[in-house]
């Protein structure tokens, strides 16, 4: 059975982190679902770049479990996954 990871994108993330994480773990033959922390809408995260992520995170948890969650940083990325 393959492995599952979630990441979770906040507006304000580390979008290198978010990113190079993501493309890691599918090279390694696990299945990653980005997430938007706000919905399906496209995120800016913290040097302007915007990513689209592939689910909303409350439809993404319906899909769950996963092995993993990845939490990427940036400061308001940070912050908005804390409220």
């Amino acid at each position: 059975m393959s492995k599952s990871a979630l990441l979770i994108l906040a507006d304000g993330a580390e979008e290198m982190e978010a990113v190079i994480s993501a493309d890691v773990m599918r090279r390694g033959g696990i299945t990653v679902k980005v997430a938007g922390l706000a919905g399906k809408q496209p995120v800016v995260c913290s040097r302007d770049v915007t990513i689209v992520p592939d689910i909303g995170l409350e439809d993404a948890i319906k899909e769950g479990p996963y092995d993993v969650i990845v939490l990427p940083g940036g400061l308001k990325g940070a912050a908005n996954v804390g409220n």
